[in-house]
């Protein structure tokens, strides 16, 4: 079970810094008058171009997965099968 949550801790974490990375995450802080203020906030425009742009490019990978399959089973010649 602690290896469970281990591997959470570690998933959360890679998504967070792979989100700071992209710029999908900001962090930032205000000082006031004795007061101090974080805000963490999500920038869903990004995210959603990003994931379009992922999806796009994932489909264009399995089209040309297919095509290379295709052109190694043309050619593979068949057998004669004269009696």
């Amino acid at each position: 079970m602690r290896r469970f949550w281990m591997l959470l801790v570690l998933l959360l974490v890679g998504i967070a810094c792979l989100g700071f990375y992209q710029g999908w995450f900001k962090l930032s802080s205000e000082k006031g008058d004795q007061k101090s203020s974080v805000t963490f906030s999500v920038d869903e425009n990004k995210l959603q171009k990003d994931e379009e742009k992922a999806k796009e490019e994932l489909s264009d990978l399995g089209h040309k997965t297919k095509e290379k399959a295709s052109d190694t089973t043309s050619k593979v010649e068949e057998p004669d099968r004269r009696p």
